[in-house]
């Protein structure tokens, strides 16, 4: 029976206080509204940046998706460097935008881009990333770095492993090392056997003897 009890005399003595103290339980009050007022208003303001962004976001991906790919890097360059942008849109953006100069055959540029993002995403978007990275700077003929960076995207783990690890071979054989090459091979058989590509890297094994 003591905790009614003890209940009450606080809820009595808060309401004595509440009288006594009328003004300054009001601006209390009035100061709790405009913290609360204030945290909606940024929560409305992160909202809105966020829809934009989303926005801009599918716009540039609908152009990419009609192969409108100038007009579509516009966007995604858009996206990427408008500071207000939330900084995973903007990421985004730079993951897309280098997509698209690696459609067209700007290979520096999309190394750059992809690299710029790499950093900024995690999971099975990291690993596409790497593995993007990867085909940007073998289209550049860069086959040690395009190997690191498969070696890279194999290790992160994720649905482009056994893509990472044939790269990984492809690049350094075609860098002159031979050895890297054939631990490549030979990882890729043994974690996929059942890959599509198993043919070719015994095919590359035997070749390389």
């Amino acid at each position: 029976m003591r905790q009614p009890d003890e209940f009450h005399t606080l809820a009595g003595r808060a309401l004595k206080y509440a009288q006594e103290h009328q003004s300054t339980v009001t601006g209390g009050a009035v100061a709790l509204l405009a913290l609360l007022l204030g945290g909606l208003a940024l929560s409305s303001f992160r909202a809105t940046q966020w829809e934009q962004a989303n926005t801009t976001l599918a716009r540039g991906m609908a152009l990419y998706a009609e192969k409108k790919l100038p007009e579509a890097a516009k966007v995604f360059d858009e996206l990427a460097q408008t500071g207000s942008a939330p900084e995973l849109f903007a990421d985004l953006g730079r993951i897309y935008g280098a997509q698209v100069a690696l459609s067209q055959g700007e290979f520096a540029k999309a190394a750059a881009g992809f690299n710029a993002a790499g950093g900024g995403v995690d999971g099975f978007l990291q690993q596409r990333v790497l593995v993007n990275e990867a085909y940007a700077l073998e289209g550049n003929q860069q086959f040690a770095d395009a190997a690191s960076h498969f070696a890279q995207a194999a290790a992160a783990g994720g649905p482009y492993t056994a893509i990472a690890i044939l790269g990984e071979a492809r690049n350094a054989e075609r860098a002159g090392d031979n050895a890297k090459a054939k631990a490549a091979y030979q990882k890729l058989l043994a974690d996929f056997p059942e890959a599509p590509e198993r043919a070719l890297a015994e095919a590359r094994l035997a070749a390389l003897g």
